[in-house]
């Protein structure tokens, strides 16, 4: 009789771990599905429309800079400027040498105060900034992705003008760090 039980305990001691081992199978298998079901969504269908164009970077080879008179420089140096200023300095920049690259968006941008004073030329280019950031003109190339350096003086320009550095975002439908 003691055999008969230790024969059945080793069987229900055998299916138990036969069971475990069939559970885990059972659940990799569900795992393994779940898977490819999920990662087959970036594989594009027939008609489907190409993803749209993401950012790589910054383009460091090709940076746009221009010397740009201001229509309104005295209200740019207003603590904070109003939105009529930065509506005309909009559209002083869509009128400069920017409106060829309409299509780009500018990634990081020094702006340059122009002044014989090192103090008036930077609030002259913060008021720019803030302009710029506060109001960013529509479908233009300056967007809240848009980072701006701090103000800066350039004692070599006038008064009433901005010494703009423009660096524009790389834009590519895939970004390819091998190179």
């Amino acid at each position: 009789m003691r055999e008969q039980r230790r024969k059945r305990a080793g069987r229900s001691l055998w299916s138990m771990f036969s069971l475990a081992g069939w559970l885990f199978a059972d659940l990799l298998l569900a795992l393994t599905i779940v898977f490819l079901a999920s990662s087959a969504s970036w594989v594009p269908q027939a008609g489907a429309k190409p993803s749209p164009p993401v950012i790589c970077g910054l383009d460091g080879k090709h940076p746009q800079d221009f010397v740009l008179t201001v229509s309104d420089p005295n209200g740019l140096r207003a603590s904070p400027p109003s939105r009529g200023t930065a509506n005309r300095l909009a559209n002083d920049l869509k009128h400069s040498q920017l409106k060829k690259n309409a299509n780009r968006m500018a990634g990081f941008v020094e702006i340059f105060g122009g002044s014989p004073d090192v103090g008036d030329g930077t609030t002259f280019a913060s008021g720019a900034i803030y302009a710029l950031k506060h109001w960013p003109p529509a479908h233009f190339l300056f967007s809240s992705s848009t980072v701006f350096f701090k103000a800066l003086w350039d004692g070599g320009i006038n008064w009433n003008q901005l010494h703009i550095y423009v660096f524009y975002f790389l834009v590519a439908q895939s970004c390819n760090t091998s190179q």
